[in-house]
């Protein structure tokens, strides 16, 4: 590609596609393609088993209902009720709101998450792979030593080192080279300003130091005008040097070439080095003296750059040396080494403190930078990165050679990029099996070869970047972090957040918040299951025991996709209850987000304790509208329900046409009008209304087939009576409704579920009434929203239990209002749905009496209780190693 955006040109193209540069960094990014966040990957494995288990209860149960008789319509209800019940359809809202909620906290620390599922991955990370410059160092560069004629001079005024002479003739052409051999260059803005200081320059942090310290001893306009550039290589990271070619005003016949770079790669093409008197050749024990020198500067954490030139005479002077060829064409150690200059880019003050806070977390910091080994491995001493001598430095120390140093007394070590060339994945895990590493001169390319390998090796890798070339690492990379200010646009496309400060302590910020949202959606999840085994019971008992219905479907979606959601939600603003930075990262596949711990505690500690409240809710309910807990065995297989509690005489008439027909009934009590009105034998036969216009109880024009007379009296009162009558010949004459004695055959409504006997009663001496079809499911209506509260009432209790993990309740402070709100939200929710007319009719529910709700408040109590005593047992197991507590957290701390 260019640059250029207008006017005309001639262009050789020498690459097209993907072998251009742009091209290989495309192909690059493209090979390098992400894998799925960890908590994509662990919920969409959760969802899916719960969802087969889900299914595989409902599928079972189903058969079980067809072997057993139950209609295929109520086998299907009950299956879909099972499905919702074990699927937690709020759960994914939920996830997204809480990541969503963490984002948000993280731009207040200087990070935009781009990608949701970073957050977590974040909290996960085990190793960050960390550039130097402008990362954990200021990336503002100041020149502070300059090195000529074999010695070291401060750059600004000092008690303790020489000053440097800028008269000096190796001075001022190092000065010179400072302002010709660089791709830097003043903005516009400069010629409207007559203060150097005041300029903006263009170019990387080192040229900018480097333009700095020219402009105070000379004009770069003059200097330019006497020197003009006409070619040269530009840097590059594989190079490790940049060149330039200029024409020398004064004296046509002659070109100035001139090199920046890597020291030893600087020396490797000088044969001279520039002294105060002139220049001789570069002998072993010069170089060995440059060497002391630069060690000395890189010791002092500083980035060095040699200088060199070359004055082309002859033949030379015809090549525009744009190609490292070009210089292999040159006499061998022609350039003339002028000196080297340190340049200072002090780390930045919250660094240490961070990559303190890392360790302690367990988080491997690894730093990666282009600069000289002893370079890099000074900035890591003093951003504690490295804070234990290398194999070399043992090696100095005992003087021995560090292939005699034991590799189990090595911690820390420094690879270089020429040494990962050749590195096996042996090597590759041997290297990065120490706990402190660093890598130097290092190319862009290379850092996805690092990334890679920490990945092999099972690490969650974090990786940052600025540079187009960055990209493939960056999105390789667990998670890849640009930065704001000097980062590309390419680069921040492939990352999954941005470091709006460049500032590595605010990835450590970040990965607080991460590990925070990674507690609280534990929480969450838990708070999430512990329904279940609640909404499931009731379809559970249904079919294995046959009793009414507990719980309907639309309750379930009324709790998961209601009166749940805010208070789920709401754990996403709970604050730590201990110092995240100080435990490990959770290793992935040997603590999933949803472990056994975990659904241990949902299902079988708050889950049964739930369960039971529902069940207590519902039979107690039913009880006070007259049917015993007793009575609700197999009742649902009848179709009808038998109360004892009747205050007067009940008349009723019921009409079948045949086995499994529909039934007409009609009921009245005495001194009342009868109404024909259908009653089915069981709940999926269909019925039709005989007779929908009121009868007298004593005349009437419809004839009966077949009759049963069902009499209830009360308590003390003669037993009940239930009889046939078979009325042939004329059929509107009821003679058998005067003397209960005509009538010899006795049984009930559904023949071979219900043989009531003339003298049955219901144990206690009460004797039976029957009811109508509206009355049952009046009653079966008001228990099972009482089941309904009964889940959210238990439900808050779980919300306050669960806000801890180890903690005990009452130490932690309440500061989350929004969990302080959640139970007005959800009781504000079930009172909506309970006792508003037109919410009544929509979701088939009545209201509940007052008495009703305080049936789940025993099991609410108790399910506090019984959480803080759990929590107290764990702490003291790990706090005195007591075998109990131990065992507790063991199967039960999540």
């Amino acid at each position: 590609g260019t640059t250029a955006v207008q006017g005309t040109a001639t262009a050789v193209v020498i690459a097209t596609g993907d072998r251009t540069v742009l091209g290989r960094i495309a192909s690059l990014t493209a090979r390098s393609s992400p894998e799925a966040f960890l908590i994509e990957t662990e919920i969409r494995r959760f969802i899916l088993l719960v969802s087969l288990f889900a299914f595989s209860l409902a599928s079972i149960l189903f058969l079980v209902g067809i072997l057993i008789g139950t209609p295929v319509v109520t086998n299907l209800i009950v299956s879909i009720g099972l499905i919702l019940a074990n699927i937690p359809e709020g759960l994914l809202p939920v996830v997204t709101l809480s990541l969503a909620l963490s984002s948000r906290r993280m731009a207040r620390r200087n990070v935009w998450v781009k990608k949701l599922g970073a957050v977590e991955t974040l909290g996960s990370t085990t190793t960050i792979c960390t550039d130097k410059t402008g990362t954990l160092t200021q990336g503002i560069m100041y020149l502070t030593h300059v090195m000529y004629d074999f010695q070291i001079y401060s750059a600004e005024e000092s008690l303790h080192e020489n000053a440097l002479n800028s008269d000096h003739q190796c001075m001022k052409a190092l000065i010179r080279a400072f302002g010709l051999c660089t791709s830097a260059r003043f903005s516009s803005s400069r010629r409207k300003h007559n203060s150097p200081a005041r300029h903006r320059i263009i170019g990387d942090p080192s040229e900018t130091a480097l333009f700095h310290f020219f402009d105070r001893f000379d004009d770069l306009k003059r200097v330019r005008a006497s020197f003009p550039c006409i070619g040269g290589i530009s840097f590059r990271s594989s190079l490790k040097f940049m060149v330039s070619l200029h024409e020398i005003a004064e004296d046509k016949g002659r070109k100035l070439l001139l090199m920046k770079g890597a020291p030893e790669k600087i020396i490797e093409y000088s044969g001279k080095v520039m002294c105060s008197d002139g220049s001789r050749d570069l002998n072993g024990s010069d170089i060995n003296r440059i060497l002391t020198h630069l060690d000395r500067l890189t010791r002092k954490g500083e980035r060095v750059f040699g200088f060199a030139q070359l004055e082309l005479t002859g033949d030379y002077i015809n090549e525009r040396y744009e190609t490292e060829t070009d210089l292999r064409n040159l006499p061998p150690d022609k350039f003339t080494l002028i000196g080297l200059v340190g340049l200072l880019d002090p780390p930045r003050a919250t660094v240490p403190q961070a990559v303190r806070r890392c360790r302690d977390a367990g988080i491997q910091v690894i730093m990666i930078t282009g600069d000289h080994p002893t370079t890099a491995k000074s900035i890591a001493r003093q951003t504690n990165i490295m804070m234990y001598p290398t194999a070399e430095d043992i090696a100095y120390a005992t003087n021995t050679s560090a292939g005699d140093v034991n590799a189990s007394d090595v911690r820390s070590i420094v690879v270089t990029g020429d040494q990962l060339q050749d590195f096996e994945d042996g090597q590759w895990s041997f290297a990065l099996s120490h706990e402190e590493v660093v890598f130097a001169r290092t190319s862009p390319q290379q850092k996805l070869l690092i990334v890679e390998n920490c990945q092999r090796l099972g690490k969650v890798v974090a990786v940052t970047g600025d540079g187009v070339n960055d990209s493939p690492a960056l999105r390789k990379a667990d998670i890849g972090i640009a930065m704001g200010i000097t980062g590309t646009a390419v680069a921040q496309e492939a990352s999954d957040m941005v470091l709006l400060d460049d500032n590595f302590a605010s990835i450590t910020s970040a990965i607080e918040e991460g590990r925070l949202a990674l507690d609280n959606l534990k929480k969450s999840i838990a708070y999430n299951l512990s329904k279940s085994v609640a909404e499931s019971l009731p379809f559970l008992l249904f079919m294995t025991a046959s009793i009414p219905l507990p719980l309907k479907t639309v309750f379930v979606l009324c709790v998961d996709l209601g009166t749940d959601i805010w208070p789920s939600i709401s754990l996403s603003y709970e604050s730590a209850e201990r110092d995240l930075m100080k435990i490990k990262p959770r290793i992935a596949a040997k603590e999933p987000l949803v472990d056994r711990n975990l659904l241990a505690f949902s299902y079988f500690h708050v889950g049964i304790i739930e369960g039971a409240a529902v069940l207590f809710a519902f039979l107690v309910t039913m009880n006070d509208y007259g049917l015993p807990p007793h009575s609700l065995l197999q009742l649902n297989r009848q179709g009808y329900f038998v109360t004892s509690n009747t205050n007067k005489k009940r008349w009723l008439v019921a009409d079948r046409k045949g086995p499994g027909g529909a039934v007409a009934q009609v009921s009245w009590f005495d001194g009342d009008v009868g109404l024909f009105s259908p009653i089915p034998a069981n709940i999926s036969t269909k019925w039709t209304d005989l007779m929908p216009n009121p009868q007298n109880r004593t005349t009437g024009s419809i004839g009966f087939r077949s009759m049963v007379k069902f009499i209830g009296k009360d308590l003390g009162i003669a037993p009940c009576y239930a009889f046939e009558c078979e009325v042939s010949g004329d059929q509107n004459q009821y003679s058998c409704f005067q003397d209960p004695k005509e009538t010899i055959n006795l049984y009930g409504i559904n023949r071979g579920t219900w043989n009531s006997n003339w003298n049955e009663s219901d144990g206690s001496g009460r004797c039976f009434d029957l009811w109508t079809f509206p009355e049952q499911q009046a009653v079966l209506t008001h228990a099972q929203v009482a089941s309904f509260c009964s889940i959210v009432v238990v439900q808050i209790a779980n919300l306050f239990a669960i806000r801890t993990r180890r903690k005990s309740l009452f130490h932690q402070r309440v500061r989350n209002i929004p969990l302080v709100v959640a139970p007005i939200v959800s009781l504000g929710i079930a009172c909506a749905i309970t006792y508003t007319s037109g919410i009544e009719n929509l979701f088939g529910t009545d209201r509940l009496l007052p008495a009703h709700w305080l049936t789940p408040l025993p099991f609410a109590t108790f399910l506090l209780v019984y959480d803080e005593v759990r929590k107290a047992w764990i702490r003291r197991g790990g706090l005195t190693g007591n075998g109990f507590g131990r065992w507790l957290e063991k199967f039960s701390a999540w």
